[in-house]
Formats: structure tokens, C-alpha cells, sequence
């Protein structure tokens, strides 16, 4: 999955309690509890799906892709559709055990989803953080190394399990503010997500 000009240029490119006025920021408590409000709401979103676009670079060469993800609890199921007539990857998991199911209809094992991508594709896609960062939140589990928040008490960067995380976008989704479009880099992968279709429950 080469990226083509569409992949290269996507590379480049509310609470119901409260709402600041625009352009006000919050006072740093403020900010804070709206911050708690918010992700304990995102939080209890347990089932959803989105649908949208992927590009994925590494220094030697670059992906686009449309993303399909449904998650329903602890068990996921994507699907990763390369451009014009590439073929399309299947990855169906849980905690313990994912399936890939390649274009030539090889069926593939692991224990995690990360390892199996970067084995099989060259480049990792980080799927246990990733489903808590679509929703603007960190994974629970894992230590925060720094997290920022705008003057809604939303999430904007987070560095967390060797990623770091921006926020570009958020849009209002099924009574939630979530995430729209999101930039995910270490030093070796760039990942760039724009959500286009969300559904939750």
C-alpha cells in the first residue's frame, strides 16, 4: 500500500453541563473538571464504530487506506482497504488473540495486534491505545508521560506507551465532543487518522 498523492497530502495536512463562552479559556479548575466530566462520559462509550481514512509513514515509504473499526466491549474488528484495487486487511481480536486476514486469503495468528501488523505490513498501528485515543481519552492502564488539554477541557497531546498523540479536530458525535482528526508519531511511524463516520451503542 504505496502512498499515493491523497495519502502524501493527508500526511501533510460537548460536555452537557457546561460550555465556556467562545474564545474564553477556563481557569486551570475549571478546566480540570470539565476534563473529568468529559472522559468519564467517552469512558462508558463501550460499543461504537467508525469509519474514515489512514495514512502511515515510515522514513522509506508511506500508506493511505480507508479504516473501518467496530468495537464492542474488549473485542474489535477491523478493516483496513487499501486504494485502487490493493486489496483490503481483516483484523478481528480480543485481549488475548488476534486474526489477520490478508488480500490472498492467508489467515494469521498472534497474541497482539501491534506485533502481527509490524510482521506482516512493516508498519505498526498502536490498536489497544488507539481505541481509547479516538475518543480523545488516555488508556487507562498504561502511565500518562504528559497530557495537554485546551481551554475546554479537552485532550489536545498526549505521550503515552512510547506515542505521542495530537488532537487536531473535534466534532459533536452522538452528544459527545470527539475527536476528528488525530496525528500519532514515535520516531520511527507517522499515523494520521480523519474520522469521517462515528456511531455509538
Amino acid at each position: 500500500m504505496r502512498a499515493s498523492a491523497l495519502g502524501l497530502a493527508l500526511l501533510a495536512a460537548g460536555c452537557a453541563t457546561f460550555t465556556p463562552p467562545p474564545g474564553e479559556p477556563l481557569a486551570g479548575a475549571d478546566r480540570d473538571a470539565l476534563w473529568t466530566l468529559h472522559r468519564e462520559r467517552v469512558a462508558r462509550v463501550q460499543d461504537w464504530y467508525l469509519a474514515g481514512r489512514v495514512a502511515l509513514a515510515t522514513p522509506e515509504e508511506g500508506w493511505n487506506a480507508a479504516l473501518y473499526w467496530t468495537q464492542n466491549a474488549e473485542q474489535y474488528s477491523l478493516r483496513v482497504v487499501a486504494p485502487l484495487g490493493q486489496g483490503s486487511y481483516g483484523l478481528d481480536g480480543g485481549p488475548n488473540q488476534v486474526v489477520m486476514r490478508t488480500p490472498d486469503r492467508r489467515t494469521l495468528t498472534a497474541e497482539d495486534p501491534e506485533s502481527l501488523i509490524l510482521a506482516q505490513l512493516g508498519w505498526t498501528l498502536p490498536v489497544f491505545g488507539l481505541r481509547y485515543w479516538v475518543r480523545g481519552i488516555p488508556e487507562p492502564r498504561t502511565p500518562v508521560a504528559a497530557m495537554t488539554l485546551d481551554g475546554r477541557g479537552r485532550m489536545t497531546e498526549l505521550e503515552q506507551s512510547g506515542w505521542r498523540i495530537s488532537v487536531l479536530g473535534y466534532e459533536a458525535r452522538d452528544g459527545l465532543e470527539l475527536p476528528s482528526k488525530l496525528f500519532l508519531r514515535t520516531d520511527r511511524f507517522k499515523v494520521r487518522i480523519v474520522v469521517q463516520r462515528w456511531a455509538s451503542g
